[in-house]
């Protein structure tokens, strides 16, 4: 399915023996990357070129000092120029595995750049920076907001979704158009969403079709004295006609009610 498959798995291998958060960032980037492409209904070729420039935007890290690699903001000025040279370090590990695609090195390069020329390494402004530096910048800072390095945590994926929307207002540093289109593909509900029912029962969001943006399939976790049930279920809002008048009432903090909602998800094993 990806070209310049040798580079890549080469890639992830110094990645994983290196750091795993960033291993799992640059997977998670391709993927977001990939699936915004999709969406958009671009060439799958040129998907394909998104989604190798998703593993390696980020490889320049592991030439650089790990204390700057770990926690970027809470560096001295100094050493986040340093941090910001990564950009080019990638476009040069990526030159040395022989990964030359001009759409690939274009990406990585403007993968920091910001529409307000807040950006680098060559602080571009808006028309300035390609289809796909916006693609990569965009679905490199959600996973960035979604993340949980020391750096950032998310609280919940309302916070993240203000997060992302503030910074493609004014200044604007992201593309806002691409951002509701991301926005759109995942669902207003977002997998991994904790949301209140109209009953008070809560839910994790598990699924949400684009025929039911409203009515996401939800593992039901509490009852409606919001105790803890001992054995979650599904609950399909927009196939199950038996709980017609129960809806999604509001999105909840899993931070402040201590609900980790990855523990719920199919798969939660994998997220440990």
């Amino acid at each position: 399915m990806i070209t310049h498959t040798n580079s890549v798995v080469m890639a992830l291998t110094m990645l994983k023996h290196s750091d795993y958060h960033l291993l799992d960032h640059v997977v998670n980037v391709s993927v977001y990357v990939m699936h915004l492409a999709n969406y958009l209904g671009l060439d799958q070729d040129y998907v394909k070129r998104l989604g190798v420039a998703g593993m390696l935007h980020d490889v320049g890290l592991l030439l650089l000092p790990t204390r700057i690699v770990t926690e970027p903001c809470r560096v001295s000025e100094d050493d986040f120029e340093v941090y910001q040279k990564h950009v080019l370090l990638s476009r040069q590990i990526c030159h040395e595995m022989g990964v030359d695609d001009h759409s690939i090195i274009t990406a990585i390069l403007q993968h920091h750049e910001r529409l307000d020329g807040s950006g680098y390494p060559c602080a571009m402004h808006s028309e300035e920076i390609s289809l796909v530096g916006r693609l990569l910048g965009l679905c490199d800072t959600i996973d960035n907001l979604y993340g949980q390095h020391s750096l950032w945590y998310a609280p919940d994926n309302q916070w993240v979704l203000d997060q992302l929307r503030g910074q493609g207002r004014d200044p604007k540093r992201l593309d806002s158009m691409l951002l509701e289109i991301f926005i759109e593909s995942v669902g207003i509900y977002p997998v991994g969403s904790l949301v209140r029912l109209n009953d008070n029962r809560l839910g994790v969001v598990l699924h949400c079709g684009p025929s039911g943006l409203l009515s996401p399939v939800l593992r039901i976790i509490t009852n409606e004295q919001n105790q803890l049930l001992s054995k979650p279920y599904i609950l399909d809002l927009a196939q199950d006609k038996s709980v017609s008048t129960i809806r999604v009432h509001s999105m909840e903090s899993s931070q402040e009610l201590a609900v980790d909602p990855r523990d719920y998800l199919f798969g939660a094993e994998l997220y440990r």
